[in-house]
């Protein structure tokens, strides 16, 4: 709305210097400013200067050439085309910054795509190697359980032995116990 508003205001003083700067002609003897091909210049000394400075000098308007109201006409259609040459570069401004809009929109959404999409992959590799880990882990722990297993099986039979080993000492001990009485 701001830029809208800037342009109307330039266009407008633009269009009132390039007023304001028009070439008129005036004569010698004459006391009014005059556009070129006007009746009264005709055979006359003419001398050109801006609009600007005929009214700074004084000379007003021909009625013929300017007409009541022409010179304020002049201005309201330059504004009304300014003023329309502004809502067309405001429409055209609002419009590339509507596409603009949407590209940067598409390439977050592209970009966000692409992130998600590198996120599960990478999730899916952590899951892939968290279960291979997790797989080793089992085996080891199975391997470290049947060798426990193993190793209390053998101190088990050590045990059996020792006791079987034990209970014939024992026995023959009793036997000799017996002899001997």
């Amino acid at each position: 709305m701001k830029k809208t508003v800037l342009i109307i205001a330039i266009l407008w003083f633009g269009l009132l210097a390039q007023t304001m700067a028009q070439t008129v002609y005036v004569t010698a003897s004459g006391e009014k400013y005059h556009k070129k091909g006007c009746q009264y210049l005709t055979g006359a000394d003419i001398k050109t200067m801006t609009l600007a400075d005929a009214k700074s000098k004084g000379y007003s308007a021909c009625s013929v050439c300017f007409g009541e109201g022409t010179e304020k006409s002049d201005v309201n259609k330059g504004a009304a085309k300014a003023k329309s040459d502004a809502n067309k570069e405001a429409a055209k401004v609002k419009s590339d910054a509507n596409k603009e809009a949407a590209k940067t929109k598409s390439d977050a959404n592209k970009e966000a795509a692409k992130v998600k999409s590198d996120a599960n992959k990478d999730a899916a590799k952590a899951k892939s190697d968290a279960n291979k880990e997790a797989a080793k882990a089992k085996s080891k722990v199975s391997k470290d359980a049947a060798k426990v297993k193993k190793d209390a099986d053998k101190e088990a039979s050590k045990a059996d032995a020792k006791k079987e080993s034990d209970k014939a000492k024992a026995k023959k001990a009793a036997e000799d116990a017996k002899k001997k009485k």
